[in-house]
């Protein structure tokens, strides 16, 4: 059997109600990373956000009004897997959601 491919999930940390029911939904066809699930206490976890973006086959980007008011994180996976789909990895799917408030 084919392995699912690998789903990174951008979001804000005020958004992780919605991360996770969005990790749940998309399970079926996909390996998700979610930072909360898969990055443990005391791991290097910029290397594991940096290595996610640089592996996956897939991303999804949640926008929120949390993202807006402060930008940092979620603006820079943002361009890096923009970056990398323009320049790199055409085939990446690479999807903005919208979380209305």
């Amino acid at each position: 059997m084919a392995a699912k491919p690998l789903l990174f999930i951008s979001h804000s940390s005020d958004d992780t109600a919605v991360a996770p029911a969005v990790a749940n939904a998309l399970a079926d066809g996909f390996t998700i990373f979610l930072d909360a699930a898969d990055i443990k206490l005391g791991d290097a976890w910029q290397d594991q956000i940096e290595e996610a973006i640089a592996d996956c086959d897939a991303a999804v980007v949640l926008l929120s009004q949390a993202v807006a008011a402060r930008p940092f994180w979620v603006s820079n996976e943002a361009y890096a897997l923009s970056l990398r789909k323009r320049r790199f990895t055409p085939s990446l799917l690479l999807v903005p959601v919208l979380l209305h408030p």
